[in-house]
């Protein structure tokens, strides 16, 4: 199976795991099952769970100080390479469309061991650290078990390293009375507009604002960098007059039609040994705003080691057998004579204690 077809049934299979978690409820006030796993607003509501934690700057969060303000809840985790990237883009995406003041976006950590105060702010500052609406939320063992169940999501350990934790891919809007009014599957284009009719039914329409066509801060606010800084995960952004290789096995030259193209249909024509295929761009800004995009990023210095990225080596992890693409940062260790590569940490501990798997 394809990297692409992996993540696609990732995706529809975490959803489908939180729709059954709501199903498994059987309570009057659960939201339908239909709401998680095809992206369709449920007809019920019900109490979002309280909680008492701290975000990613050390401040108390709890659901006493959101009373009064609507929030978008969603799960995350701060080392996964799979869904919780493009989860994160797409949240990002949904926070310039939504400009409310009154509105916040809490994002519960699903991993506590590993999800510290200052790996959540490097998560936040990483993808939108302009965003004050945003809130990360450090969780303990018990209190994210009550957490999901609260919410009617599955948070639950993952049978695959490359896959450690299994959690829903789904936003769910809460009102200033704290109450559930409907959970939205993130992978969904659909889904996410009626999100945005539904929060303006609860706030009203969003305050007027001057279009911004600024090609640099579009790229920033848009949460470009939260991957094109990590090689692992997507390429460095940099400029035209250089060749990319594709997943197919043709290259093809970097020009403003391929930058566009990439922005509009991010999945037809992938660079060779990445994964993760980010969201579409095209029906999110404007036409102005898409051609300053391209003109930003066109403008970039193509990097000095440009030669080396074009032939960079993409191996096979041997334990999840995922692509990987090797970089400084790509874990590895010795082994038998030569250097094994691994996706994430998780696959390299795998790899050294078989026994634990």
């Amino acid at each position: 199976m394809s990297s692409r077809a992996v993540l696609a049934f990732a995706g529809l299979l975490l959803a489908l795991v939180a729709g059954a978690a709501l199903l498994a409820r059987q309570s009057p006030t659960a939201g339908s099952g239909d709401a998680m796993a095809g992206g369709a607003q449920g007809t019920h509501s019900w109490p979002a769970p309280t909680f008492e934690v701290k975000d990613q700057l050390g401040r108390p969060l709890t659901s006493q100080l959101l009373r009064g303000q609507p929030y978008i809840a969603s799960f995350l985790f701060t080392t996964c390479r799979t869904l919780c990237p493009l989860l994160t883009a797409k949240l990002v995406m949904v926070q310039r469309k939504l400009t409310h003041p009154a509105l916040r976006f809490v994002s519960f950590s699903v991993d506590p061991a590993h999800d510290t105060q200052p790996a959540l702010a490097e998560w936040h500052d990483r993808w939108h650290a302009t965003e004050g609406r945003w809130l990360l939320a450090r969780t303990a063992p018990e209190s994210l078990a009550r957490l999901a169940e609260g919410f009617g999501v599955a948070v639950e350990p993952g049978t695959t390293v490359e896959d450690p934790i299994i959690h829903t891919s789904a936003f769910l809007l809460v009102d200033g009375t704290g109450t559930v009014v409907g959970a939205f599957d993130s992978t969904d284009e659909d889904a996410m507009r009626r999100l945005e009719r539904e929060v303006e039914q609860l706030l009203g329409a969003a305050p007027p604002r001057v279009e911004l066509v600024d090609g640099e801060r579009l790229v920033h606010s848009a949460g470009c960098l939260g991957c094109h800084t990590d090689a692992a995960l997507a390429p460095p952004l940099q400029g035209v007059g250089r060749s990319v290789m594709l997943e197919t096995g043709a290259r093809v030259n970097v020009d403003r039609a391929y930058l566009r193209e990439s922005l509009v249909s991010p999945g037809e024509k992938r660079v060779h040994g990445y994964a993760v295929v980010m969201p579409a761009y095209g029906k999110r800004v404007s036409e102005a705003q898409l051609e300053a995009m391209v003109t930003f990023i066109a403008a970039l210095p193509v990097l000095a080691d440009s030669d080396s990225q074009r032939e960079a080596l993409v191996v096979e992890d041997p334990v999840c057998h995922m692509k990987v693409r090797v970089v400084e940062s790509t874990p590895r260790i010795e082994y038998d004579g030569g250097i094994a590569y691994f996706c994430a940490p998780s696959c390299r501990d795998a790899f050294r204690h078989p026994d634990a798997r």
